[in-house]
């Protein structure tokens, strides 16, 4: 139905777009979401063969929950960006071979990363850690807080009785 599968992977992609301009090739006439990605960060290598988009192979989804995606890449002769169409949070972190690898924002709202080539199958594991909030920060504001309620109450029971002792 032209949907892009879930994962893919592309021999050309465009980098250091922004969002709104990323936004404007995205949904011009001449684009062609299947054989080019669009990248938010720059500094990536340049497509080796970015007409070969099209003979790259499937990627096979392993696992895939809430929080951890396990995907494998069959060997590739030039190098290649993954598109994984899941929402784009920078709570994400993402391996290839177990070693860490830099999580890319795609298509403004995706998530990508860049696989040179490999004579090797690859599994690549985006995972997602939740933000956590300090303790300690925390507990000093609920202190604070504890503080300043207290305070109200004790002024407010003082202008009480200062009324009720006058009538």
């Amino acid at each position: 139905s032209g949907a892009l599968p879930r994962a893919k992977l592309f021999a050309d992609w465009r980098q250091g777009v922004d969002e709104k301009s990323a936004a404007e090739i995205l949904f011009s006439p001449g684009f062609d979401p299947h054989s080019q990605v669009i990248l938010r960060e720059g500094g990536l290598p340049k497509p080796e063969m970015p007409s070969q988009t099209s003979s790259l192979p499937d990627v096979k989804i392993i696992e895939a929950n809430g929080a951890r995606v396990e995907l494998e890449i069959l060997p590739t002769k030039y190098a290649a960006m993954l598109l994984l169409n899941d929402r784009y949070d920078s709570n994400w972190s993402v391996t290839v071979d177990d070693q860490p690898a830099t999580l890319l924002q795609a298509n403004n709202q995706a998530r990508a990363v860049h696989l040179p080539p490999s004579a090797k199958n690859r599994t690549v594991i985006f995972n997602y850690h939740a933000p956590t909030l300090p303790t300690a920060p925390s507990f000093a504001v609920f202190v604070i807080g504890l503080f300043v309620a207290g305070f109200g109450l004790k002024h407010r029971d003082t202008s009480g009785k200062a009324e009720s002792d006058e009538a």
